[in-house]
């Protein structure tokens, strides 16, 4: 709870205690014409002690739980003389001194107060934990929400920092077998690695605009045209409503640098398929490409496990990612359900 909510939390049990559960009793039981509620001077004594109570045990508690329960519970203990010595100082000492009236009659004994009060001590004790327990809870779970969620941000830095040097490491290969061949799209190469790069680095948002990633799918596919004498067969289609569509950067990205790596792109028959479409609540994204058999690494599947691992945190139980292997065509589709 915050401080504003915390004290008008207490504020209104004290209310309840004090009054409020006399006058809902009296508005039920009260005959017609008669008051529903008589102040007594002694309300205001009543307020102060029940003020004492829940502030006195709550001190204990804040200090004492629940690393050191045994000095808990002789504090808690403690409160039943307090509270009838405070009442009693109230009432019986300081009440006659102003009204020249005390609130119980002077023939009973000051044993057979302490006996009578131990029921009002406990009921307040009881009231003062119950809401101390409310807000520690309340506290509690912030924490662990907080802590969540700075676990969460930690395990995507550290998925986006490895995903940034696998990526790189695999663009700068491309761009080193065009420099050792003496390519004249080295150049260009390197102006757009320098693009996407640009991207990877200043994008620190768990999510990006579609939009952006597709402006980053075209850039990389022109990157790795340049590896090619030929000119690829690509069928890259985006339909629906994909605006204000939001995907953890790099996700698009690296379903075409999969493909790129590990594809066999030598028949023109059976081109690269890339298909965006976005509904109202739904993106669908959907790679295909011709499985390569010279192309398997010791990294494969890095990038797709990564992205898959980013999915699960940012968006999880509202996303699906699946791959399939059929007809010598390897698949990639995920779609995300926003709310």
């Amino acid at each position: 709870m915050t401080t504003k909510q915390r004290t008008l939390v207490y504020a209104f049990a004290v209310f309840m205690l004090a009054f409020g559960f006399d006058i809902i009793n009296n508005s039920i039981m009260h005959e017609p014409g008669e008051q529903i509620y008589h102040f007594s001077p002694f309300d205001i004594t009543f307020v102060m002690y029940i003020v004492f109570t829940l502030l006195m045990v709550r001190v204990l508690l804040v200090k004492l739980y629940p690393h050191k329960k045994v000095l808990l519970a002789i504090g808690l203990l403690l409160m039943f003389p307090a509270f009838i010595f405070f009442r009693y100082f109230l009432e019986e000492i300081m009440m006659p001194i102003i009204i020249n009236k005390s609130n119980y009659v002077d023939s009973i004994t000051f044993t057979y107060y302490c006996v009578d009060n131990i029921t009002y001590a406990l009921y307040y004790i009881i009231i003062g934990v119950l809401l101390f327990m409310l807000d520690y809870n309340i506290a509690h779970q912030q924490k662990i929400k907080q802590l969540e969620i700075k676990n969460k941000e930690a395990e995507l830095d550290n998925l986006r920092a490895q995903l940034n040097p696998h990526f790189l490491f695999n663009s700068l290969n491309n761009i080193y077998t065009l420099v050792s061949e003496k390519s004249d799209n080295a150049a260009d190469a390197v102006m757009r690695l320098s693009d996407i790069t640009r991207y990877l680095i200043y994008e620190k948002s768990n999510t990006c605009e579609v939009r952006d990633e597709i402006k980053q799918t075209e850039n990389y596919i022109q990157l790795q045209q340049l590896r090619f004498a030929h000119d690829l067969t690509i069928n890259n289609t985006v339909t629906g409503l994909i605006e204000g569509k939001q995907i953890p950067p790099f996700t698009l990205v690296t379903f075409i640098e999969n493909a790129f790596k590990h594809g066999d792109f030598r028949d023109s028959s059976i081109p690269l398929n890339i298909q965006v479409h976005g509904e109202s609540n739904r993106l669908t994204i959907s790679v295909s490409n011709k499985i390569g058999q010279l192309n398997k690494d010791s990294t494969s599947g890095v990038g797709l496990s990564n992205i898959r691992n980013r999915l699960q945190l940012i968006f999880p139980n509202a996303h699906r990612m699946i791959t399939r292997s059929e007809n010598n065509i390897f698949t990639v589709e995920l779609t995300i359900e926003y709310p």
